[in-house]
């Protein structure tokens, strides 16, 4: 499945493959692997170029992380799969840091993903915008 970049923007950005596989239980309940693919962060004086960023997702009290694209700076790319289960939640979030935590105090986006999608479609490959400010800053997303 081929994604379409998102418009330019000021805000870093990440694409995700979502897959689930739904429980008997019914619509909303399941495990869904995420497969980070890969991040764009905007050049900030802020910003080192070699990042070792990371991505942790969350859905209700499950956590998962990816490994660290060691030394990828700004354009950071990954392959890994973080399995999580579901259960009736309509959306996961993704934080994207820095494993070295020398730029931002490690932060470098936080996102949303509605689930919604996934159940239906059973398979969604999607650009999320990361915001850096505080939760109230980041509370409506919308889909790229």
């Amino acid at each position: 499945m081929t994604t379409t970049h998102p418009h330019q923007t000021t805000e870093p950005h990440f694409v995700t493959e979502q897959l689930v596989h739904p429980h008997g239980i019914g619509v909303g309940y399941g495990t869904i692997l995420f497969r980070p693919i890969e991040a764009k962060f905007n050049r900030d004086p802020e910003l080192l170029d070699k990042l070792d960023p990371y991505c942790k997702f969350k859905i209700g009290w499950h956590t998962g992380k990816s490994s660290a694209a060691k030394g990828q700076g700004v354009n950071a790319h990954w392959s890994d799969t973080i399995t999580l289960k579901v259960k009736g939640q309509e959306i996961a979030t993704v934080k994207v840091k820095d494993k070295g935590g020398m730029s931002l105090g490690g932060k470098l986006g936080k996102g949303k993903i509605p689930l919604s999608t996934v159940f239906t479609t059973k398979k969604v490959t999607e650009w999320i915008s990361l915001h850096k400010g505080e939760k109230s800053d980041w509370r409506d997303f919308g889909r790229n």
